[in-house]
């Protein structure tokens, strides 16, 4: 049964030459073209411009369908069919004209045949693997040498020889000659009408089906436009053999649209800007359908075209995107452009020249019959998945409305499309969806982030001296842009390298215009840029786009030298001062060479990772500066120097007089000290606290964010039964399972998710990450969690005034989860993360009710290798500073502690701060790759081999969902503020890293040995890690907290996995399921890695 179809729109309304045929399938395709042979007789179906005379002229559905009988008899007297003991199977492969190619389609399909759409810009090899795919047996070829010459070589690689049978004229069709139906012909549905096939730029093209069902698909699509269609539509460019072109055969048949197309002459006119344009206006079309590359053209000559595109009602454009300031400088002239988007393997899936979006003239908007699965590719990007079937409450179908005509992928049971475009959804209108790349050409970093080429080359694109662009960079810290100049002087045969210097000086400022709209990983540095050289030019597509592959092959080498340049040797980019002794001279050195790598810094004093910097990075700084001050200097150099001096000013500090020795513990400490003296002239410290807080960095970071006021005098309120729980952090791991757990839990009324603002939907990340723990999602519908994106370290946690006094009038329970993780960050850049605890405080005492407030800290507040040898740590607050001076990680979570100690002195929280120690995988095996242990285990194949940390080294790692109930239990509690979170049941790091061994095929070493391989493969004689190594083995990454936790024997890495040395009396007596934990075994181990090849970190 045919599924009722809703009609926005309803077409030819008032027209007195067209009745459309019913929309419910009662008539299939070949039976509404006679239909409309008789009853729309005198209707138009296409008009053109006479060459003659110049004048319009039309041509009927009275001509149009027996035009079509003549072809598809031709077809049932061709060779071989009368007598075929199966039904034989046409092609088309024809230069000619629009009205003659859709009439000799309309003709083979009405004679009761399927037909192959072929494009004549093959090879004779696709040729022929198409026709191979097809089965072919008979085919139309037009009568030009190039399309003869194609098939007969075609037949040569197919090994067999085909039914050929000429393109009829237009005349031959259109004669006055009388001419009987074919015998009538009722397909079902699904029986194959026409075959189109994919472009095939990335592998031999897709043979796509196209059944009756979506022939009528296509023909009722006007019918969800805002617009009536049937008047004059110009189609001029679309060839037939693309589904902008098939779209026609139906949507003229169903909505009585008028198509403008080229007059029937042989040889066609090829399609030009002034003969699109001047047919149209000519033709009196009030829709328009042209390709983007029209668009463009149209504005070289804006003063005339501009003021004929403003009078069409509306202007579509698809197959490709439009330059941004070309839409823009048309909408503003008064053009109404709008976006039609479909695809060969799906149809179209908006409407058809829909109105201009309200939300701007790049947005489209889904055919609200669809069914629409969205796969996050991060930074608020997706692919959208076209699913082959839609069901919606709203118009209550009684059976599939839309099925693909390729389906790739099966979610939940349901199969579907991927489309491979990128889109940016509207952040208030689900329906609405802006492209802005493909899948395809989307550049994976190697530091994970996903570089979308196309909006950064749309930019490049409007500089006049460039012709073509394609961004490189796949696997690759960063990308790169290989240019090609429009012809001329830069881009000619005389072209000589000090012309292609002065390009690249000319058009600068355009790459720095790119580089301001990018994210600051999608930033392209000069060295990056290679022009391309006219003896070996780009390939053009038919889409007048590069070819990317070939691009990337032909310049191969010179990608490898840009980045063998750049990234190993660091060496001569940037020229050393004058003198190391000059402060300004030194200055102006680091800022040349900070700006190279990280070219958003402007202040001196700005964090750089607050600016992009990474470890990648921040090793080609190092290098840099290494290499500049010579062997002996640079080697001296420490590995960790951007880490410790985060800020060019810094940095500069550091080298004025040659000051190259490693940061000493002095040296912190006057950092520190610096820091307290300048946050306690604005904090001063409560009246309680101790005149001691001058003493340093962190015990000033301390006294700057203990000034807490007072608590509300409501504090006797009466206690409710019901929790209202406010937990940050929710995206991560962790998060993930406390999340869970409260929303289970019938206890809590309310859950306040609080992170900070991504690129998409809170409610679709957590869902995602849901999915990928092995959580139930269906947990997160059930009414009880807010999603709120919040600065926590701003005033207010950065939220609406309404919500926060909604969160402050009612929470029970505060659970602080998040806090950046990067062992090489120092306390200056964990400072937002201090102060979010801040916040939170002043939230707690403003509340009528005091809630109760867990603190995620961590161990290494206790386990910073010497504070405190061979002295069991206790569940207590560290009084001394300087026992945890080391590592910002540590230090940070030290002065939140810190700061929430003070509370409990001075206020009436009671807050609980839990050191948590290492965390393993949870429910599902899922363990985050880039963490400590995940990096020793993915870098095994590249060194073949795994750590050992002795007989005695103990592992007391928390599963996640244990570690989650546990802290929900801890938070209960009061009289105990501080809390240790490890395994109460350690096992030997032997009993476990067996089975790692024998899970990867990698033998163990002793701890030393396998952290002198890691340095010997990734670090040279002056120290300068080799960033390339740092791609390609992990633990390079964290190369600097293996040394810090593990020495040279492993005897430190307990810090991270023992428990001999921490104290859990406290957290025992208050959790039960921390009293019933079992021990870590090789099923867990088994677990882990099993999850870590599904997600492809660690080789099957």
């Amino acid at each position: 049964m045919w599924p009722k179809y809703e009609i926005l729109t309803p077409q030819a309304v008032g027209s007195s030459t067209f009745t459309p045929a019913p929309l419910d399938a009662q008539l299939t395709m070949p039976e509404v073209w006679d239909y409309n042979g008789t009853t729309n007789a005198a209707h138009a179906n296409y008009v053109y411009v006479d060459p003659k005379t110049d004048e319009p002229v039309y041509l009927t559905w009275g001509k149009t369908v027996p035009a079509a009988y003549r072809a598809g008899h031709i077809a049932l007297n061709a060779p071989g069919v009368k007598d075929a003991k199966e039904k034989p199977k046409f092609a088309l492969l024809g230069v000619t004209d629009t009205i003659t190619y859709a009439t000799v389609a309309i003709g083979v399909i009405r004679a009761g045949f399927e037909i192959f759409l072929l494009s004549p810009r093959t090879s004779p090899q696709v040729l022929a693997h198409l026709l191979r795919k097809q089965g072919s047996t008979h085919i139309f070829v037009s009568p030009d040498a190039a399309t003869q010459a194609l098939i007969k070589e075609a037949q040569v690689v197919l090994g067999k020889e085909l039914v050929v049978l000429p393109v009829p004229s237009f005349e031959e069709l259109y004669s006055e000659t009388p001419v009987e139906a074919p015998p009538k012909f009722r397909p079902d549905l699904d029986e194959l009408a026409i075959i189109l096939h994919s472009s095939g730029s990335t592998s031999l093209p897709k043979v796509v089906p196209y059944p009756h069902r979506a022939l009528i698909l296509l023909g009722i699509l006007p019918y969800h436009s805002q617009y009536d269609h049937c008047t004059n539509v110009a189609w001029h460019v679309p060839p037939m053999f693309h589904l902008l072109g098939v779209g026609q055969l139906s949507i003229t048949a169903f909505s009585g649209a008028t198509i403008s197309v080229y007059p029937p002459v042989q040889p066609p006119l090829p399609p030009t800007p002034d003969t699109a344009l001047g047919h149209a206006v000519k033709t009196n079309c009030q829709f328009a359908i042209f390709p983007p590359i029209l668009l463009h053209a149209f504005m070289m000559k804006a003063k005339e075209t501009l003021p004929l595109l403003a009078k069409f009602k509306a202007i579509a454009y698809g197959g490709g995107p439009l330059n941004r300031t070309v839409g823009d400088a048309m909408v503003a002239a008064g053009v109404k452009i709008s976006v039609v988007y479909g695809m060969t393997e799906v149809l179209a899936t908006s409407s058809f020249i829909p109105a201009p979006s309200p939300h701007g003239w790049e947005w489209v908007h889904w055919d609200r019959a669809l069914t629409i699965h969205y796969r996050d590719l991060g930074h608020g990007t997706a692919e959208p998945f076209i699913m082959a079937s839609a069901h919606t409450q709203a118009w209550d179908h009684e059976s599939e409305w839309h099925r693909n005509n390729l389906n790739n992928i099966e979610i939940d049971g349901v199969k579907g499309y991927t489309t491979s475009d990128v889109i940016v959804r509207h952040p208030t209108d689900p329906n609405a969806f802006k492209i802005i790349g493909r899948v395809d050409d989307q550049i994976t970093l190697s530091t994970g982030e996903k570089t979308n080429p196309t909006p950064l080359e749309g930019i490049l694109m409007t500089d006049p001296l460039i012709g073509q662009v394609i961004t490189f960079g796949r696997g690759r810290p960063h990308g790169g842009l290989l240019i090609q100049p429009k012809p001329g002087p830069y881009f000619s045969e005389s072209t000589t390298d000090a012309d292609r210097a002065e390009f690249l000086d000319k058009i600068w400022p355009t790459v720095e215009k790119m580089n301001a709209y990018a994210p600051s990983f999608s930033r392209v540095m000069r060295s990056m840029v290679i022009v391309v050289q006219p003896q070996r030019p780009f390939v053009i597509t038919q889409k007048g786009t590069p070819l990317r592959s070939e691009a990337l092959v032909k310049y191969e080498a010179e990608i490898d030298k840009a980045y063998e340049a750049f990234e190993e040797s660091a060496d001569g980019v940037v020229e050393p001062p004058s003198s190391w002794e000059d402060e300004e001279s030194v200055k102006e050195y680091v800022r040349r060479v900070v700006k190279t790598v990280i070219p958003s810094v402007e202040e001196d004093n700005a964090d750089l990772f607050a600016f992009g910097c990474d470890s990648l990075r921040a090793a080609w700084i190092r290098n840099a500066i290494a290499h500049a001050l010579g062997h002996e200097k640079g080697a001296s150099l420490a590995r960790e120097l951007v880490y410790e001096h985060p800020t060019i000013a810094s940095l500069s500090s550091l080298l004025v007089g040659s000051s190259t020795h490693s940061s000493s513990t002095d040296a912190k400490v006057a950092e520190l000290e610096a820091m307290i003296a300048k946050y306690t002239a604005s904090f001063p410290s409560p009246p309680s606290s101790s005149s001691k807080s001058s003493g340093g960095g962190v015990a000033g970071l301390i006294a700057k964010f203990t000034n807490l006021g007072t608590a509300s005098s409501a504090l006797a309120a009466k206690s409710s039964d019901k929790k209202v729980v406010l937990v940050t952090g929710t995206t991560g791991g962790l998060g993930s399972n406390l999340l869970a757990l409260l929303l289970k839990d019938p206890a809590v009324e309310k859950v306040y998710a609080v992170n900070r603002a991504g690129t998409k939907a809170l409610k679709d990340r957590h869902e995602e990450n849901f999915k990928d723990r092995g959580l139930d999602v269906e947990l997160l519908k059930n009414g009880k969690v807010v999603f709120l994106e919040a600065s926590t370290s701003k005033p207010g946690l950065g939220i609406d005034a309404k919500v926060y006094d909604e969160i402050r009038t009612s929470v029970t329970h505060i659970i602080h989860n998040a806090w950046p993780v990067n062992f090489n960050y120092t306390i200056k850049t964990f400072e937002p993360a201090v102060q979010s605890v801040k916040e939170l405080v002043d939230l707690a005492l403003k509340a009528p009710k005091t809630p109760k407030f867990l603190f995620v800290s961590s161990v290494s507040v206790v386990r910073i290798p010497d504070a405190t040898p061979g002295k069991p740590t206790t569940e207590t607050y560290v009084d001394d500073a300087s026992l945890v001076a080391g590592m910002g990680y540590g230090e940070s979570k030290f002065v939140a502690e810190s700061i929430l100690k003070k509370a409990a002195e001075s206020t009436p929280l009671r807050p609980v701060s839990v050191r948590v120690g290492q965390l393993s995988g949870g429910l599902n095996g899922n363990w985050n790759a880039s963490d400590w242990v995940p990096a020793i285990v993915r870098s095994a194949g590249e060194l073949k081999c795994l750590p050992d940390a002795g007989s005695e080294m103990s592992i007391s790692w928390v599963r996640l969902d244990e570690a989650a109930q546990i802290l929900l239990e801890m938070a209960e509690q009061t009289d105990a503020p501080v809390l240790h979170l490890v395994h109460p049941k350690p096992v030997k790091w032997e009993s476990l890293f067996v089975t790692f061994s024998q899970q990867v095929g990698a033998p163990l070493v002793p701890y030393g040995e396998w952290l002198a391989r890691i340095e010997q493969v990734a670090v040279d004689d002056k120290g300068a890690v080799d960033v390339a190594k740092a791609r390609a083995i992990p633990a390079v990454r964290l190369l600097n907290f293996f040394r810090a936790i593990g020495g040279q024997s492993g005897e430190g890495i307990g810090g991270f996995t023992g428990v001999e040395e921490l104290k859990t009396d406290e957290a025992r007596r208050v959790s039960q399921t921390m009293r019933a934990m079992e021990p870590l075994q090789a099923a867990d181990v088994e677990k882990w890695v099993a999850y870590w090849r599904k997600a492809g970190h660690v080789a099957a």
